[in-house]
């Protein structure tokens, strides 16, 4: 797995709509097809990271999930 730090990415990488470098830097990424998931941090709650799975990696396949859970929201957070 390989791992993008919010201190390599560019200072406006939390910003909307995102800067056109990060959808280049993830399309590299694939092509390159070095690991076959990325973790990149979310813009919502920097410090947590979300990931990302590579289809044209060879151990794609061999991804499997287990044991997903339920993304809830206090509804106080939500209108």
């Amino acid at each position: 797995m390989e791992v993008f730090r919010a201190a390599l990415l560019p200072n406006d990488w939390r910003q909307e709509p995102p800067a056109p470098s990060l959808p280049q830097l993830g399309d590299a990424w694939v092509r390159a097809a070095a690991s076959a998931m990325l973790a990149v941090p979310s813009t919502m709650i920097p410090e947590e990271l979300n990931y990302l799975l590579n289809p044209k990696h060879a151990d794609f396949a061999k991804i499997t999930i287990q044991n997903p859970t339920d993304l809830t929201f206090d509804p106080r957070l939500v209108g």
